[in-house]
Formats: structure tokens, sequence, C-alpha cells
């Protein structure tokens, strides 16, 4: 199945995996997941003076 989805991926233009990959982005932004508070952290942690 990952081997399929990976060769679909790699048959694609570059510019549709683009949104393809800024449209899974935007799912996981809005949704109140656990990896969006470690980014959040993460990116706290690196540049505290950068504002939300």
């Amino acid at each position: 199945m990952i081997k399929f989805i990976l060769t679909f991926f790699s048959i694609l233009p570059l510019r549709i995996n683009h949104f393809i990959g800024a449209m899974i982005g935007r799912y996981l932004s809005l949704t109140n997941s656990d990896s969006k508070k470690v980014v959040s952290k993460n990116i706290q942690t690196c540049f505290p003076d950068l504002s939300d």
C-alpha cells in the first residue's frame, strides 16, 4: 500500500504534490492534535521572539 502511494505521488507533477501537501498541512493545523502541540512548543523554544 505504501509503495503504491509513493509511486502515485512520484508520477504526479510537483505543483500538484505541493498543493496536496498544503491541503494536508492545513487540515492538520485545524485539528487539535498532539503533533500540533509538539510543533508549537518546539517553535516557541527555538524562536522565543517569534510572535503567534
